[in-house]
């Protein structure tokens, strides 16, 4: 397999797929997940780490535009009018999702004490589905006619709580995983040159 059937396939499946679910009424963020979930769970592990060494040296663009994107609509000039509403959707969110992780680790009794103690700092990251909500709540907003303001304050809340969790979240989480024994060194696999 080369690498560019690789980055062809990678970037049609997205597209094929939210094509497909826009026209049957599918969320096209669930349907992309459905999409990786299908695919990592039905290829070899050789294959994944291939495919996955091509890809990771070809996202970083892609992701990046993603947020500069949706950080074009944050507006910083009214942090003053939402920031105090900011402050506590991000505890609000990070404090939901560490004790939910933290209990949720503690019900299966099988769980490893590795999971118990770092779970919870692990799950801090997810900026996109933030950034979809919010759009999905400015479009409906749009769609029903509803007050604007409302939309735009829950966009700059939402994206300043997400400027937030992308920038320390991430750090969390390879501590987590490195404290759990879990992170791998990263690894260099060659790939056929097109």
């Amino acid at each position: 397999m080369t690498v560019a059937i690789v980055l062809v396939a990678t970037l049609a499946a997205p597209i094929i797929t939210n094509t497909i679910s826009s026209n049957i009424m599918i969320s096209p963020f669930i349907s992309a997940l459905m999409l990786g979930a299908i695919y990592t769970n039905f290829i070899n592990k050789e294959t994944y780490a291939y495919e996955t060494s091509i890809i990771n040296n070809f996202t970083p663009p892609l992701i990046t535009a993603f947020f500069v994107i949706a950080g074009a609509e944050l507006d910083v000039t009214k942090l003053g009018d939402f920031g105090l509403y900011a402050l506590l959707y991000v505890v609000a969110h990070a404090g939901g999702k560490f004790i939910g992780a933290y209990f949720g680790s503690r019900l299966d009794k099988n769980n490893p004490d590795t999971v118990k103690k770092f779970l919870p700092t692990a799950c801090l990251t997810q900026g996109g589905f933030e950034i979809f909500l919010a759009a999905s709540v400015g479009t409906l907003w749009f769609v029903t006619g509803s007050a604007d303001a409302q939309a735009t304050l829950i966009k700059n809340i939402v994206l300043t709580s997400v400027l937030i969790f992308e920038f320390f979240a991430p750090m969390l989480l390879v501590k987590s995983l490195k404290g759990a024994g879990e992170a791998q060194e990263h690894v260099e696999i060659e790939c056929e040159k097109v």
